[in-house]
């Protein structure tokens, strides 16, 4: 076995543990979504949307942009141990400092709030305060998703079952509140135990910390960016419109973002990587990466893109009940920001961040957060939510487009692009498919079920047929690969990289 597929079966196992643990944070919401929104109701859901997507702008702040800076750090440093812990105390301490300042704004926030809304954001002041925990740019930087999905696990599984068991009608808003908030910051806790086999922290001083705010400010600020297209349309929904209205956008956005954390999941564990690569001076190896990277990801992303799209009134109305039944509409234009999201996240993780293209990143987030409160303030007061999820497709796709303007004479965009088309093509094709048959089958979950099956199995098999067609040598490729990985998996064999 080649050194290459060793590297790959290494790759797969990150993913696994990676997207494991982003997915328990986007699919427990998803679990109980069709318990909650019967229980608590649209209005109840709104509430919480409005003020988690305010306490969360409050934890980035406090964290800053560790996800992308820490990462890329430890990654650097991770030779020794040494130089590792070093950077670890550092860094760590500058974000004890920021998380103490967060804090403290957040405690005047909610002495303002609690007169409208009770104690939900109270509540969240200890998600907030998660912030001065989470670690979890130290194990992304060493590559050890497994220590971050394990651990959560069990918390992740203690909280769906809190909620079922003690969240009973819409006056437990507050209980369901801190039942997240809890399970979020004990799960930042885990995050510490057995730190001290990778890193040893040790005191250092203010002046030694504070180096790393300028730096890590430029990141938070793409960052911050990234989560005001992708969350201010809640808040500016609960301002400009109604609590029940954004009931039904949070629930239509679950769905779509279950689906994203497979691109996100990969992207983390691409992000060392690369930055590995490119300080090496590999530049070409991790250009085959984003080709490799892009493929793999627009096969499964427009997969589950085109079911959803093409099964929302099934897929809504049996999670959520007939109450969500505008969620349909909503859930078909989020799904279509997928394929952006998808180009624009892997440019970002495996091209501008290894390369520390920090001022570019920014443009380009920033962007995307500029069109979309533009958008909402227009289209919000006449759309509702239907204008936010608008609002939502131009701001991601306004990344891509200014990622283009900047790195077209560094990427071969023309190849890029037309490895991609037959997984749109093919994702079209599934929608219209299925848009046709389900009217042959009634709103019930055996049928949801099939139909599941059915488009999957369609899309598969037109990918494979349009391949053998047009792209053979790419499709020998896929299956060699496959194959090799196949063996590796049945000798269960370690290769010596």
């Amino acid at each position: 076995m080649s050194a290459s597929v060793y590297k790959t079966t290494s790759l797969a196992k990150n993913y696994f543990f990676n997207i494991t643990y982003k997915l328990l944070n986007i699919a427990m919401p998803l679990i109980t979504a069709p318990y909650l929104s019967r229980v608590v109701g649209a209005e109840g859901l709104g509430i919480y949307a409005y003020y988690y997507a305010i306490a969360h702008y409050f934890y980035l702040f406090g964290k800053m942009g560790l996800n992308n800076y820490g990462t890329r750090e430890i990654a650097i440093s991770k030779d020794s141990k040494e130089n590792m812990s070093s950077t670890f105390s550092s860094i760590y301490t500058q974000q004890i400092i920021s998380s103490v300042v967060m804090q403290l704004i957040y405690i005047i926030f909610c002495l303002f709030s609690i007169k409208n809304d009770g104690i939900i954001p109270v509540i969240l002041g200890i998600y907030t305060l998660g912030c001065l925990f989470d670690i979890d740019w130290l194990y992304l930087g060493l590559e050890k998703f497994d220590k971050i999905a394990i651990k959560n696990i069990i918390v992740k599984i203690v909280t769906l079952i809190a909620i079922f068991v003690f969240v009973k009608s819409s006056s437990d808003l507050w209980i369901y509140t801190l039942i997240m908030s809890a399970g979020m910051i004990i799960g930042f806790w885990t995050l510490w135990f057995g730190v001290k086999k990778y890193v040893k922290f040790r005191p250092v001083k203010i002046k030694e910390a504070l180096k790393h705010i300028k730096p890590n400010a430029i990141l938070l600020v793409p960052v911050l960016a990234a989560n005001i297209y992708r969350s201010i349309d809640k808040v500016m929904l609960g301002q400009m419109s109604n609590m029940t209205e954004l009931g039904y956008f949070d629930n239509a956005e679950k769905i779509i973002y279950a689906i994203s954390g497979f691109i996100t999941a990969f992207d983390n564990i691409m992000i060392p990587k690369c930055s590995k690569l490119i300080a090496n001076n590999k530049e070409e190896r991790c250009k085959q990466y984003i080709s490799y990277t892009m493929q793999f990801l627009f096969f499964i992303i427009l997969l589950m893109g085109s079911v959803c799209i093409g099964l929302s009134k099934h897929l809504v109305l049996i999670v959520f009940g007939n109450e969500f039944s505008r969620s349909i509409i909503l859930s078909q234009l989020l799904a279509v920001t997928l394929i952006f999201m998808t180009w624009s996240d892997v440019i970002r993780s495996l091209w501008v961040i290894p390369r520390k293209k920090d001022k570019i990143f920014l443009v380009t987030i920033g962007t995307g957060a500029i069109v979309n409160i533009i958008c909402n303030i227009v289209l919000i007061p006449r759309y509702e939510a239907v204008g936010s999820c608008i609002a939502t497709i131009a701001a991601e796709l306004s990344v891509p487009i200014v990622q283009y303007i900047f790195f077209r004479k560094e990427l071969n965009y023309k190849k890029l692009i037309s490895q991609q088309i037959i997984f749109v093509v093919t994702a079209l094709m599934t929608i219209v498919f299925l848009g046709i048959i389900q009217n042959y089958f009634a709103v019930r979950i055996v049928n949801l079920i099939i139909l599941l099956i059915i488009g999957s199995i369609f899309y598969i098999f037109t990918c494979i047929l349009l391949h053998f067609i047009f792209r053979r040598k790419e499709l020998i490729f896929y299956l060699k690969t496959a194959k090799e990985y196949i063996k590796v998996i049945l000798n269960k064999k370690k290769i010596a990289v």
